[in-house]
């Protein structure tokens, strides 16, 4: 995934109310194409925030001996 350099907006809400409309009217502006590349942008973020790396699948395999019939 690349990473955009974007500027950044603050806001300072009066309330809690107020800073809850303001995220309403956000996602509500986007189309799903655009909100789709934000969830991958923030869960990219998590990732990395918890391990440093994405992980990759892991491949396991397991030996099962059956009885002859």
């Amino acid at each position: 995934m690349k990473k955009r350099k974007r500027k950044l907006k603050i806001r300072v809400f009066k309330s809690h109310a107020e800073q809850e409309k303001a995220d309403i009217r956000f996602w509500r502006s986007k189309t799903p194409s655009e909100k789709m590349k934000l969830y991958e942008e923030f869960f990219y973020n998590y990732l990395m925030l918890q391990h440093g790396k994405i992980p990759r699948l892991q491949r396991v395999i397991n030996v099962i001996k059956r009885k002859k019939r």
